[in-house]
């Protein structure tokens, strides 16, 4: 693991008890997870053989991390930028400009009239989440809304989200995408919707560019054959249908594939994934015409490619307990604290010369609570960590958090963001350890609550 490595940089650079805590991210191994996803579907795809193998626009999701820096490693590394809001879909924009705007995928199911007009003035693959948004496109596209200038020409590749009402058990309801009721997509089985999405495509497939279908069967807690078998469906149903076969040129298969925070061994990869889908749906790499296959990880990119640090506060006892109070709670780990049995965080304590402090045999049970007024803010209870934590010179390390801790910070007690260094092993020039956002100040903070009109 590369955590090792850029502690050392850590205490060698003497971020603490500068800081109180900062938030941390490995180029190298964000690289490192995107030339997984990269190679594993290549490798399918030579392995599936035929006439037509597909293209692939691999794109990272921006929500996951929305950092400049990591969105410029994806950028450069050859991916593209998968959006779910008009703002992340302009900051893809600045970075993936010009002719790289043919990597961004914007998705939402809210998108405006105004969200709407800009992007399909974009070589963009835009995701439709419903019937009605497909209607707000033809009125824009013939010039029927008043306020916006006609759009003859359809510059975004647009397609239709279908949710494939494939998803019968997941560790996690509540954030499950293709059941049976969702927010997001059209449903395919619900009274004649396929029917539908098909006459759709047959009269508009010209007039606004409808090229592509998209599924989002994957989330953290769903099994590798619940996101194979939405992916199938689609397939099964709509994209090998002789109707629609010859007017789809992009399937976007979407993202979510799950992340092991409860250890460093994965035992299920990106590339068992890409193995399943070229047995089970074989059509996704073998139509009969060059296709473009769409993906969006997030989570499975960032998640093992950053950690959070906190300086110890304070070290107490509670009722028989350790208690280590820090800086990182509610603001930073949103998830794991309103749901901590579904997102659990393991926590470690290094020194300040950088070494993990191994509580062995000595371990004692300790609660790592952190700054919010509410008795939930903990990132860990009952973590068996050392005895011997020294206030003001230790550092806890919050593992797993590169993806969607972060970029869900919550203003919760006027709390500021920290400051974000990259770390990249394979850089051949020293330092390794860079800053690239400034820690918010106070003021910064209160400006946002400022009466400003």
């Amino acid at each position: 693991m590369w955590i090792e490595k850029a502690m050392l940089e850590v205490a060698a650079a003497k971020l603490f008890p500068g800081h109180t805590h900062i938030f941390l991210v490995c180029q190298s191994e964000l690289r490192r997870r995107m030339a997984v996803i990269r190679d594993a579907f290549a490798t399918e795809a030579r392995a599936a053989g035929g006439p037509h193998p597909p293209a692939f626009l691999h794109t990272f999701a921006v929500k996951a991390n929305p950092m400049q820096s990591v969105l410029e490693t994806a950028e450069a590394f050859g991916f593209g930028a998968e959006t779910a809001s008009i703002g992340e879909f302009q900051l893809a924009e600045r970075i993936f400009g010009g002719t790289a705007a043919r990597r961004v995928v914007f998705d939402s199911p809210a998108k405006t009239l105004e969200e709407l007009h800009h992007a399909l003035q974009t070589p963009c693959y835009l995701n439709v989440d419903n019937f009605a948004e497909l209607d707000r496109i033809l009125a824009l596209q013939r010039g029927d809304v008043a306020h916006l200038p006609a759009l003859p020409t359809i510059a975004a590749t647009v397609g239709i989200r279908v949710n494939p009402q494939t998803v019968e058990h997941t560790e996690n309801a509540t954030l499950a995408t293709g059941g049976r009721i969702s927010k997001f997509g059209v449903g395919l089985r619900d009274a004649d919707n396929r029917e539908r999405i098909i006459d759709y495509f047959e009269r508009y497939h010209d007039v606004i560019n409808l090229r592509m279908l998209h599924v989002h069967s994957g989330s953290q807690g769903l099994s590798l054959d619940t996101m194979v078998t939405g992916v199938h469906a689609i397939l099964a149903e709509l994209a090998e249908d002789p109707r629609l076969a010859p007017l789809v040129d992009v399937i976007d298969i979407g993202g979510g594939f799950p992340v092991d925070f409860g250890s460093d061994d994965e035992r299920l990869t990106v590339a068992d994934y890409a193995r399943e889908l070229r047995e089970r749906v074989p059509g996704l790499f073998t139509a009969a015409r060059p296709r473009l296959i769409i993906t969006e990880f997030g989570r499975t990119i960032a998640a093992k490619s950053g950690v959070l640090l906190s300086r110890v506060e304070y070290v107490k006892q509670s009722g028989g307990r350790q208690m280590v109070l820090q800086h990182a709670g509610a603001d930073l780990a949103v998830r794991t604290v309103w749901q901590p049995e579904k997102w659990p965080l393991r926590v470690a304590v290094y020194d300040k010369d950088g070494r993990r402090k191994d509580g062995g045999r000595a371990a004692v049970p300790t609660d790592v609570g952190g700054p919010c007024c509410n008795s939930g803010c903990m990132l860990a209870r009952a973590a068996p960590l050392p005895g011997d934590i020294t206030p003001l010179e230790d550092v806890v390390l919050v593992h797993d958090v590169g993806g969607y801790y972060h970029s869900a910070f919550s203003l919760y007690n006027l709390r500021q963001m920290p400051a974000c260094y990259v770390y990249d092993a394979d850089a051949t020039t020293t330092p390794r350890l860079r800053c690239v956002k400034r820690a918010q100040t106070v003021g910064d903070t209160l400006k946002l609550f400022e009466t400003d009109v």
